[in-house]
């Protein structure tokens, strides 16, 4: 997994208690001491800057920033939230704890699996009477359920294979179209030994979705509406392997539109996993750096497609602009892309290096909506 490090970028922490007991025999004889993991979760306040940087050039872009940040408060931390961090990043937490023979070993089976279903400023240190037997890994995944019960058209990402620990993954559905994330998700794992010389281990969790916002601006453009998606990202990420990987080809995430911008701007944003790990990483306790050889990576595409209804023939104008935008998205990271409409609807990008192709096509009648489950 790749963390970017922005100079001026903010990193953040924060911490939940679970209180456990383990033994070392199958029969719970020579049970130790109670214990603590303690999940720290790592939070990267660097989107404030991109929005500073990226929307401050009027005071139509200021306002919009504002209005960004706050439709994104599920999905990152920005400075002036972190008073509500717990119960915005940890809102469930699903602890899975595979039996480790060899102290070394992440393959065997699930031994226990639980759902701390809501976790909340009251409920930052938790007491479980779990018996799991030492040595053992431990896998965390928080978020997931949030995305599942979001009051909306929910995002598909889902978790399947914690039969094993080497087959634990996150994943996007099998399907042409699915719905933008709409809260943060976090992963972490921890190896927890024999010997047991610590009271306390710590499981560092690192959010595995990202997010990118467009700011249009239609100039002289007519239409009757804009949909965009997001392409080329990854659709599965393995947890032992902390891998991106992407398999499904043809995966557009649909964007969300940031209703009643005030202006002429239009912005609409999605949140997806990020772009696909560019090399094979070997199995690590912990996620393995961002550092690695972006000039392997194959960035991804941001599509707009803009709709204008023809009255006189009955039928709808889709002029499809696919932007390339050659710098990888990463894990954790938000994206601000500014573009302007220009002809019949093409679209330029004005702050990222992108290569722009544009289809156009014609539907009969008016369906927007149908257009855009294409």
């Amino acid at each position: 997994m790749r963390y970017r490090r922005h100079i001026g970028a903010m990193m953040m922490m924060i911490t939940l208690a679970v209180t456990l007991n383990s033994c070392i025999f199958e029969d719970l004889a020579e049970c130790v001491q109670p214990y603590q993991i303690i999940y720290r979760t790592q939070l990267i306040t660097n989107e404030d800057i991109e929005l500073l940087t990226q929307l401050h050039e009027t005071p139509l872009e200021e306002e919009l920033a504002v209005r960004l940040k706050d439709e994104l408060k599920d999905l990152f931390t920005f400075e002036e939230t972190t008073d509500r961090v717990v119960e915005t990043v940890m809102p469930d937490l699903q602890l899975c704890f595979y039996k480790d023979s060899t102290a070394d070993d992440f393959t065997q089976p699930e031994i226990t699996y639980y759902l701390i279903d809501s976790v909340g400023k009251s409920s930052e240190e938790i007491t479980s009477d779990l018996q799991i037997m030492l040595p053992y890994w431990h896998a965390a995944l928080c978020g997931v359920e949030a995305n599942r019960r979001y009051n909306g058209p929910v995002s598909g990402l889902s978790h399947f294979g914690r039969e094993h620990a080497t087959t634990l993954a996150l994943y996007q559905p099998e399907a042409a179209v699915a719905y933008s994330h709409n809260h943060s998700v976090y992963t972490g794992r921890v190896h927890i030994p024999t010997n047991m010389e610590e009271r306390t281990y710590y499981c560092n969790m690192y959010q595995v979705n990202s997010a990118v916002a467009a700011v249009i601006d239609p100039d002289m453009v007519t239409y009757d509406s804009i949909v965009a998606y997001i392409a080329g990202v990854a659709d599965r990420f393995d947890v032992q392997d902390s891998l991106f990987t992407r398999n499904n080809e043809g995966l557009r995430i649909l964007c969300n539109r940031l209703e009643n911008t005030g202006s002429k701007l239009e912005c609409l944003w999605g949140a997806c996993l990020p772009c696909a790990t560019p090399v094979t990483l070997a199995p690590t306790p912990a996620p393995a750096s961002r550092a690695l050889a972006e000039d392997k990576e194959d960035g991804f595409d941001f599509i707009i497609e803009v709709h204008r209804y023809d009255v006189l023939n009955n039928r709808t104008m889709v002029l499809r602009s696919t932007c390339h935008v050659a710098k990888p998205l990463l894990a954790a990271e938000l994206r601000v892309l500014k573009f302007r409409l220009k002809g019949e609807g093409q679209a330029e990008c004005v702050n990222a290096e992108v290569t722009v192709s544009v289809d156009l096509e014609w539907h009969s009648g008016l369906g927007f909506d149908d257009i855009t489950l294409l």
